[in-house]
């Protein structure tokens, strides 16, 4: 797992914790394993893990909101979003950082209290926009570009806990 010092020191890591009130979370290869699976019927399936829901269930009880939002309109990850309850869900979003305008018009958040956790180079673009005020990490099967970019690397890969050690790691600096 990386942790400071690196990109910003401990202390405006803490501060931007601190701050954090949404965090947006891609949904394949980062809640997922990144695998698409098929029954004999043709119907696709995924897997999840119940250790990032529970990274869900930690920050809400900590004030902090989460939302998925995804290249694919999937209707998995729609279903999923509702097991968790979450509030927002933003699926079909071709280019996450142009619809980042959107996001906050929809939120009502600024991107300087929403983190963000991807796995690939979709992802990187709006890591980049948000690492500069905000926190972001990723899977530890994430793509090379945007460990770069990150602020926190799992020691867990995406869809096996990921998620949840990121939730941790937040809680942890706002402490």
């Amino acid at each position: 797992m990386k942790t400071p010092p690196f990109h910003i020191t401990r202390a405006q890591v803490a501060a931007r914790a601190s701050r954090v009130r949404l965090v947006l979370v891609d949904n394949d290869g980062t809640l997922t394993d990144g695998q698409c699976y098929y029954t004999a019927r043709g119907e696709e399936m995924k897997v999840y893990s119940l250790r990032d829901g529970i990274g869900v269930q930690l920050l809400r009880e900590a004030g902090v909101e989460t939302a998925i939002v995804s290249r694919e309109a999937s209707e998995i990850a729609a279903r999923r979003a509702e097991t968790l309850k979450l509030p927002y869900t933003f699926l079909g979003v071709e280019n996450k950082l142009e619809h980042l305008a959107q996001i906050e018009a929809t939120t009502g958040f600024k991107r300087d209290v929403m983190a963000y956790m991807g796995d690939d180079v979709g992802d990187l673009e709006i890591m980049r926009a948000l690492s500069a005020v905000s926190l972001v990490g990723t899977p530890a099967d994430g793509h090379g570009l945007l460990r770069d970019h990150a602020h926190f690397i799992s020691d867990k890969p995406g869809g096996h806990g990921a998620f949840r050690a990121f939730a941790e790691w937040l809680l942890a600096w706002r402490a």
